[in-house]
Formats: C-alpha cells, structure tokens, sequence
C-alpha cells in the first residue's frame, strides 16, 4: 500500500502547513490544514507563484516558522531525464514564502554544484542577520556540513563520517546535527561545538530535517522515524554542555567558491489553486504527564511510540509538527487513518484517541486523514544522572565566559550611552558578615545570598553552591533575602506570572522602607533581559520603571530553571491599568478635586516620550503595562522586554498580541516588520481611549481586534464610531483622531500629543 508523504511540515498563523504527496507518481502540493479541522487550502507545488521554471523539487524541504517560509531544493529538470556528461548538478535553494493563500517563491538564486547531492538543509537566516543555509553534502565519497552565505560564500564546517538531519535553532544561531550514533550542536556565532553520543535510528528514508523547541534554558529536537514510528526527543540545555573550538579547514574544502556558479531561476506561470486532497475530522487531545524532579544534565533522550501494538495497518503517522508560542508548546501529527496512540511516563500502555465519526468518511489510502493536537509537557521529559557538586571557590570569582560573551554581544547604542564600565570586584566579606549579623527578624538559617563578583552597580554574576541555588526559587516558602539582607521578601506574599514577559514576580521591601519588584527570567531571555536594562539605563526618567540590580546566576536554578534576576522599582500587578479600572471597586480616576482623566493621560503621554525621545519603541503598551505611583499620584511604563530600537525589523509573531497591537502588524504582509515611534500611538491611543472612557476598551482582547481588522474600511468606521459615541470631550476625541489612525504615516507624533494635552488644559510645561 502507498502511503501519503510529507516532505516537510510547520506552524504557521493558527493553521498546519505541509508539504506532500499522496502516492509517488504525483505532484507535490503545498497544503493548509486548518484548526477548523478541514484542510483549507491546497495547491500544486509547480502552481505556485514564481516556480523556477526548468527545475524540479527534490523532495527535500525544511520548514522556517521565524520567517513563516519554506526553504526548498530544487534540481535541474534534464539531471532527472538523464544525467549530464559532465557529471554537473545545477542546485537551487528557493524560499518558499508563505503568505495566506497567496504563497509565493522569492527570487531563487542557483549555484552549480559539481557531481555533488544534497542531504539535508535548514535555513539559518536570523532577523536582521545575513542570509544563510546550513547543508549537508555528500560529493564522491566524502561528507560535509556546509554554511552558504549570501552573497555566495561557502565554509565547510566540518568533514563527516555518515549522513544525518539538520535541525536549526535561528534565535541562537545554533544548528544541529542528528547522526545515527550522536547528535551535536554547532554555535556559528561563538564557533564551538559539543557532540553527545545517542543512537537516533536514522535511514535513508529518514526526513530531511528536524525541529528544535525553545523552552526555558532547553532546547527540544524533534525527529520523526517513519520506518520505526518513533519520535526521537533529544533535550538538551547548554548551559550543561562542554564545548570545543570550531576549526573550519579552508585548505581542503568540500565545496570551493569557484565551484559555486549562480544563475537567476525564472519564474513559472502560475494557475487557480485547485483542491486535490480531503481531509476528515481533527481530533484535539491533551497527553497526561506527570511532573518529575529528575536532575538536570546537558543532554536527556526520549523516545514515543507513535503507532498501535496490533500492526494492522490502521494507523500511519507521516509527519510531527512544532507549534512555537503557545501558553504550552504544542505537538501536531499528521496521520494516515484510523487510531492515534502516543505513550507516556504514567501509564503501560498507549493512550488511543478514539476513531473518528463516520460521518467524515472513510480515507482512501492517497489522502492525508487530518492531524491530532496535542501539548507536550517536556517536563516529563529530563532525566539522567546527577551533577558532580562543585567545589567551594577561594578565590575571587569571574563571570562566566558564556554570560561575557552575551553581554558582548549587545550592539544597542544605550549600551555605549550608559557609559557602563565594567570591573570586577570582590566585596569585603567582613563588612557583609558585620551588616548580616544585625539581620535578626529575618534570619531563620538559611544561606545569604549575595553575589561574589559583578559589574559594579549594574550586572552581578553569582556562583553559588547547590543549597544556595533552590534558595533563589520565588515559589519557595518563607523571607527570602539579596545581598545580606538589603532586599528582603514580603511575607506569605503571592508569585505572579506574567506570560507576556516570560517571568515570575514577586515583591521585596528594602532596608530603607521602599518596595521593589523581583523579577526572574530563564536563560533564553538573558540577552532581551540585559537589552531591557541597558534601554532603561539610557532612558532614566521617573515616568518609566527603575532598573536596580540585574543577577545572572552560574546555572539556572534545580527546580524551575530561573537564570536571571531582575530587580526593579515596583511594578505590583494589583496597581496596574487593567486591574484598578477592572478589578477593584476604586481606581486613581475616582479621586475627587481635579479631573482625573487629565492628569492620567498627561502621565502615559508622558512615560511614552520619555522612550521615544531616546531612540526606543515599547513595543509592549497595553494597560498592564502602566503602575500606578500613589506617592506622585502618577503612572509609570514598565514591562520593558519588547524594547528595540526605532526601525528595527522583526518578525510579526515575536511581538506582543493583545487588544492594543497595531493594525499593521496585523495586515502586513511580510514575515519582517520595521517598529517605529507611530507602532506605539496606536496602542498608547487604546489606552487613552480607556482612560477617557473610565474603563472600556476599544478592542476586548487580540482576537477581537483580528476578527474587526479583516476590513479596514469597515474597522476604521468601528473605531470612530466608538470614539463618539464614548469619548464626551472633545479635547480627547482631537487626541484620538490623530492617534487611532490605521495607516502609520498618518498618525501624530508623541512629540504633538504632548504639545496639543498641554496647551488645551494650560498644564505646567515640565
């Protein structure tokens, strides 16, 4: 029996996209399936816009979900026919760009390959950064994994002994190569690597790429075995791991530049999409997991069955699919008929999904049945053995030199502007020890945390022992205490969780009275951590949150893998916009005396001010992104981790998505969006709108704010219309009309807002 094949699979904006064939003698089709459990969209490949006519797809395809594309192989349609005399085989790497049901191939640059096949390939091109496919090649007898920079250069990164899969992880610039007796990892930017020894059960039938999941400081790979019908997950913290230099021999390159010939790839005529595949019903399931407190290590494998015991023949799953960004990251798997099973830590046997309704229809053996969701809880998934306990240091310590690296790295301009000097000092153990011993009430035996070395004022870098490290865990019971007692938590005091920010929150008091915040974040926010603090440095303006002290700890914490911690000025979630106007029976505008609204407005206009006049965009205002200050009687901006610098380019789906989000950052087309000053108006507008209103909200939440933007006429008439009909004063309604506009270039500067609030209500010009 043939069985359908998926070339490559990924998640794209709420629906499934793959590619596939239903028998071997077919087309390949570029396929949406939607969780409306119908597939919605279907296309042959060789129909899509700006096909490279002349070539052929290989079958080889890894999905992008950072840039919502598809980097597809194409050949030489006459090497197919028959090969050439030369021995020459023309390849194309093309970008598939996956835009609604209007996909399209960018321009398609062909480099000539002599004599040389190509295994697999992963696009390595981050945000910003130079174009770049990470490939495996295999010319005559050898082996090679490649780096192709555009423009065209080639560097061999390393000979090999056996094929294997690519698996890229674009954020850090790392790729990873799955062998069938190891797997490693290769940083590009920092030129190392680490190579963990793991059967993978690869074969030549394998799929041509892996995905890598971000969560916390661990990366997942995910690789599906066909013949076996195993998912093979590999874990892997790099914190844990040992690395050794890169060293890319240029003498004796697999591939030379001069072999590299481009040549321009014409685009083929394109056709009305034409739906060839159906597709049953979507069953959505959640797997049962249980919670293990296993020891963290630098690589963890696993691997699930994904098909039933009896081997009927009823069930064949073909593909898995990530879903990056979701509350839990999801696991999609596209199947052939009948039952799905997937085993667990919990129970002996699979757990089976039942069959679906007949009224679906029963699935010729050529059709892709539908997909499964699932949430994946890679909790479950970390075991191995213990870390050897480290020693006592005597010494003075230093930062790591991951973390040096990563503060390097940091191209901000605030960086310069901060003016930050970094030194390394030790403190005077016998001033702590003094000033420690005065700390009664709050000593109950437990270590005092504080920091060995750091950058004075600014960074601290804290090596400590194990015992110490489950001290820092905000969900621990009891005071907790930061440098000697200078922050001391408050107690019985709750832990908020932000999702938005990825962080967990706690309040602390001070030892002179004031009340601050305690952030703490994983190591994969450590670098969007620091950008936040060094914007903050720069800004320094009482209208925007107070950057105190940053910790970046030697390892993540045992229990939840905190590996920063942030102290702030306070932004307490029960003083937030949202909460005073929603969830509390008196909000700040109640006050008697003055209007209220006035002086509100004049605050956010000016906190915002305070960001743009220095160069950054928020990126992230919302109301609960605005803390009330009763001792000014004022709001102050915080939530400061979506800061950038104004015109830098991101991809849409690394934005914050609620009922403020820009409408540009809804119906723009492109997988990068340029943030400027006029992408904040428009949400510092709907909080303005809430102000004016006492409370109501323009749009309820994001999904309310996609369903009215599908039609911009009909959207731009909701907003006016609720700008009338709510907004009395027509001072507020002037300052909506320029800053709820839905093209960007039409909408007032921060800079008129600020004039236009002033003059109208003679406020003082500070």
């Amino acid at each position: 029996m043939n069985f359908p094949t998926v070339a490559c699979s990924g998640y794209n904006d709420g629906k499934i996209v793959f590619v596939s064939k239903s028998d071997q003698a077919s087309d390949y089709h570029l396929n949406y399936l939607g969780t409306n459990q119908t597939l919605t969209y279907s296309i042959v490949m060789s129909n899509v816009k700006g096909y490279p006519s002349n070539m052929t797809f290989t079958g080889l395809c890894s999905y992008d979900n950072t840039q919502s594309s598809i980097l597809m192989i194409f050949e030489n349609l006459e090497n197919r026919l028959h090969r050439p005399e030369n021995n020459t085989v023309d390849v194309s790497f093309s970008k598939l760009q996956i835009n609604g049901n209007n996909p399209y191939f960018s321009t398609n640059e062909s480099i000539r390959l002599p004599d040389t096949e190509i295994i697999s390939a992963v696009n390595m091109a981050a945000i910003n950064a130079t174009p770049s496919i990470a490939f495996i090649s295999k010319k005559s007898k050898e082996i090679a994994l490649n780096i192709l920079h555009t423009p065209l250069s080639l560097t061999r990164l390393a000979t090999l002994t056996e094929p294997g899969v690519l698996a890229a992880d674009v954020e850090s610039n790392s790729v990873y190569l799955l062998q069938a007796t190891a797997i490693s990892e290769y940083q590009l930017t920092n030129q190392i690597y680490s190579t963990f020894a793991v059967s993978s059960h690869l074969t030549p039938l394998s799929e041509s790429s892996a995905r890598v999941l971000s969560m916390n400081q661990t990366r997942h790979i995910l690789f599906y075995e066909p013949s076996t019908a195993y998912l093979n997950i590999y874990s892997h913290q790099p914190s844990l791991s040992t690395y050794r230099p890169l060293q890319p021999n240029p003498d004796r390159p697999t591939l030379s530049s001069a072999s590299i010939h481009p040549t321009t790839a014409s685009d083929a005529s394109a056709s009305i999409p034409t739906r060839t595949m159906t597709s049953s019903a979507m069953t959505l399931s959640k797997l049962q997991h249980t919670k293990r407190d296993d020891p963290p290590s630098a690589w963890m494998v696993k691997r699930v069955q994904m098909k039933d015991d009896e081997g009927d023949g009823r069930q064949h799953v073909l593909s898995v699919v990530t879903v990056p960004g979701t509350e839990l990251e999801w696991m999609a798997v596209v199947e052939q008929e009948g039952e799905f099973s997937v085993w667990n830590d919990t129970i002996a046997r699979p757990t089976v999904f039942p069959e679906r309704s007949a009224s679906a229809g029963r699935l010729s053996a050529g059709a892709i049945a539908g997909i499964v969701l699932g949430s994946l809880a890679f909790a479950a998934l970390l075991t191995g053995l213990w870390l050897c306990r480290r020693k006592r240091r005597s010494q003075t310590l230093t930062p790591s030199g991951d973390v040096e690296k990563k503060l390097r790295s940091i191209k901000e301009p605030v960086q310069h502007a901060a003016g930050l000097t970094t030194r390394m000092v030790q403190p005077s153990l016998d001033a702590q020890d003094k000033r420690a011993s005065e700390i009664t009430c709050w000593n109950d035996g437990r270590p005092d945390i504080r920091p060995l070395s750091y950058v004075e004022g600014q960074v601290d870098f804290a090596d400590l022992l194990d015992e110490e490290m489950l001290e820092l865990e905000p969900e621990r019971s009891g005071p907790m205490m930061l440098f000697s007692g200078a922050y001391k938590s408050l107690p019985d005091e709750p832990v908020s969780y932000d999702r938005q920010e990825e962080c967990a929150t706690r309040t602390f008091m001070t030892d002179d009275g004031r009340y601050c915040s305690v952030h703490y974040f994983a190591s994969s926010r450590t670098e969007t951590l620091i950008r936040a603090v060094y914007a903050l440095t720069a800004i320094q303006s009482p209208s925007v949150m107070k950057s105190e002290r940053v910790i970046l700890l030697n390892s993540p914490t045992p229990r939840h893998g905190y590996q920063s911690i942030w102290i702030t000025s306070p932004t307490i979630p029960a003083r937030s916009l949202q909460t005073l106007f929603f969830d509390t029976l008196w909000s700040p505008l109640d006050q008697p005396g003055r209007d209220n609204r006035v002086w509100s407005t004049l605050s956010v206009i000016k906190a915002v001010m305070a960001v743009h006049e220095h160069g950054f965009v928020h990126l992230a205002i919302d109301p609960n992104s605005f803390y009330y200050d009763p001792s000014t009687s004022n709001w102050t901006l915080g939530r400061f981790m979506s800061v950038q610098s104004q015109g830098t380019s991101l991809a849409r789906h690394r934005l914050p998505q609620t009922g403020c989000t820009p409408p540009e950052l809804l119906t723009d087309s492109h997988c990068l969006h340029e943030v400027t000053a006029e992408t904040d108006m428009w949400s510092l507008g709907c909080v303005i709108y809430a102000i004016a209103t006492n409370g109501l909200f323009l749009f309820e939440d994001f999904a309310d704010l996609q369903n009215l933007m599908t039609d911009m006429d009909t959207a731009e008439r909701y907003v006016k219309r609720m700008v009338d009909e709510n907004v009395k004063d027509e001072p507020f309604r002037v300052l909506l009309g320029g800053m709820l506009v839905l093209s960007p270039k039409d909408r007032k500067s921060i800079q008129f807002a600020l004039d236009y609030w002033k003059k109208m209500y003679q406020l003082d010009s500070s």
